[in-house]
């Protein structure tokens, strides 16, 4: 008999039944669940905080702070100088940018630390050596300078001192022009980072030996020296040291981004200064003014009167003694 299909779900027994199977409600975590970084060491065996003075005070485990310097020491630490009116980028947005010009790196990654201070973590020495070798990356907008990584860094505290700088050097021979050499010259006026490729080819390679480029981090708080002497055994020689695009540095406020010459603060304290030196000379100038004061008010004396007669000739007399004065100097203000 050939099988047929009934038109209507209803009468036929072979359907479906519908799922009655409902989801199992989810429980909810427990607080202790939930956070899974909770203090695992007993109360006993951390430090016990002390007043020092009004201060409170406590000493951390030594030991985990050497592995939290070991875990730090290919980090770098970056700022972002941002353009004017140029809206800050998120993390998130920096990293991706990032990523596509350090595409050939390893595992690297980024965090921020505020007042556009950043840092890096590579997770290589030569990945760090390679991001260092430009001294600064483009990211449109913005400029993105990195610096050597220090411990104890503060981004509150932190003052914009240093910059990394190309450096010519003029006066050495070919036989000088060796890795170990320059650096060794650069780090007398600061960290060497690079070569730049034309000093970086092989003898038979170069084409070019007017001077050496190397690009140095420099410390701009420090005298900015214009010659260093080289020594070897039994020799000694000067080179001399150009700076390509040395920044503006303001020894008077420590930072980069004007010169000492236009710092305001410097015209400010000279505005302060000269006010207060008009003043002085105002207070000195101050003219005197001769005021006449009556030392009588011009009555006579009842007990005179009795005395004097209307037609006596000494009235007269008496009359301008009441009148006269005392001449006083009184200051202007």
């Amino acid at each position: 008999m050939d099988s047929f299909t009934i038109p209507w779900p209803c009468l036929d027994s072979s359907a479906k039944k519908p799922n009655t199977d409902f989801p199992k409600p989810t429980t909810q975590k427990s607080f202790a669940e939930a956070v899974n970084n909770v203090c695992e060491i007993p109360a006993s065996q951390l430090p016990q905080a002390c007043v020092k003075g009004a201060e409170l005070a406590i000493t951390i485990p030594e030991k985990d702070y050497i592995a939290g310097m070991e875990a730090c020491k290919h980090n770098l630490h970056g700022r972002i100088v941002w353009p004017k009116g140029a809206t800050p980028l998120t993390v998130v947005a920096l990293k991706d940018k990032l990523a596509l010009l350090w595409k050939d790196l390893g595992r690297w990654g980024m965090l921020s630390l505020g007042k556009d201070y950043y840092e890096f973590a590579f997770s290589s020495l030569e990945d760090v050596r390679r991001v260092r070798s430009i001294a600064s990356w483009s990211l449109n907008p913005g400029i993105l300078k990195l610096f050597a990584w220090t411990k104890d860094f503060n981004p509150r505290t932190q003052q914009n001192c240093s910059a990394q700088v190309w450096v010519r050097f003029y006066g050495l021979s070919q036989e000088y022009w060796r890795q170990n050499i320059l650096f060794a010259i650069a780090s007398s006026i600061g960290t060497p980072i690079c070569t730049d490729a034309a000093t970086a080819k092989p003898l038979f390679e170069r084409t070019f030996g007017q001077f050496v480029r190397v690009l140095v981090d420099m410390d701009l708080t420090q005298i900015i020296r214009y010659k260093v002497l080289v020594e070897r055994q039994g020799f000694a020689f000067f080179v001399d040291l150009e700076y390509e695009n040395l920044p503006d540095f303001c020894t008077n406020c420590n930072i980069i981004g004007h010169h000492l010459n236009n710092c305001k603060r410097i015209h400010a304290n000279n505005e302060n200064h000269a006010t207060k030196e008009q003043g002085i000379v105002k207070k000195q100038a101050r003219e005197t003014k001769k005021t006449y004061v009556q030392t009588k008010d011009g009555r006579v004396d009842q007990s005179r009167s009795k005395f004097m007669d209307d037609g006596n000739e000494n009235s007269g007399k008496a009359q301008e003694e009441d009148e006269d004065v005392i001449i006083v100097e009184e200051r202007i203000n």
